[in-house]
């Protein structure tokens, strides 16, 4: 998807710049400032690669880390719902 696309979609979710919590806004703030960090098409196109091996060996850690407190258990929906 275009992200100038993605960014006209968030603004009919924008919440007010009075609310205090404000996750679509702050989405749309970081996604416009950083729009040419965000050319996938591109990387993809010049085989580029556009994830990180240590970035999903560090979700793979924290996940595992936290499924393994010592005590803990879980049920699978709930574990689902955290993934």
């Amino acid at each position: 998807m275009n992200r100038s696309l993605v960014l006209r979609a968030l603004e009919g979710y924008l919440e007010t710049t009075h609310q205090k919590e404000a996750p679509v806004r702050c989405a749309h703030g970081y996604m416009s400032q950083r729009q040419p960090y965000m050319d996938y098409a591109r990387a993809r196109a010049k085989q580029l690669p556009i994830g990180s091996g240590e970035v999903e060996s560090g979700h793979n850690h924290v996940l595992q880390k936290r499924l393994k407190i010592a005590g803990a258990w879980w049920l699978e929906r709930n574990v689902e719902l955290m993934l």
